[in-house]
């Protein structure tokens, strides 16, 4: 283990505040874990947690809806013209 692994482990370990649940994970996992934190730049073993439950977490169901809630909510797309007028109201106040 390399010297910013060392410094990173600690922060998920248990005996800390919020303990980490190491037990949970193959410690080949809790090592990808902290190497990725790390590759991402966090030192934080709440990111450590994050990767190594990655695994377990479900997948989320893909928003089917979201394409018509967006319609919903459709405008046109404003031009240099509406933005120029902002400009002179705000200049006018």
């Amino acid at each position: 283990m390399s010297r910013p692994d060392r410094r990173a482990v600690p922060t998920a370990t248990p005996g800390n505040r919020r303990p980490y649940r190491d037990r949970e994970h193959d410690p080949a996992v809790v090592q990808r874990a902290v190497a990725g934190a790390l590759t991402a730049g966090a030192y934080d073993g709440r990111a450590v947690e994050l990767l190594a439950d990655r695994q377990t977490r479900p997948i989320p169901e893909p928003l089917g809806e979201l394409p018509a809630r967006l319609a919903a909510h459709d405008r046109p797309e404003p031009t240099l013209t509406d933005y120029d007028e902002l400009i002179e109201r705000e200049a006018a106040r």
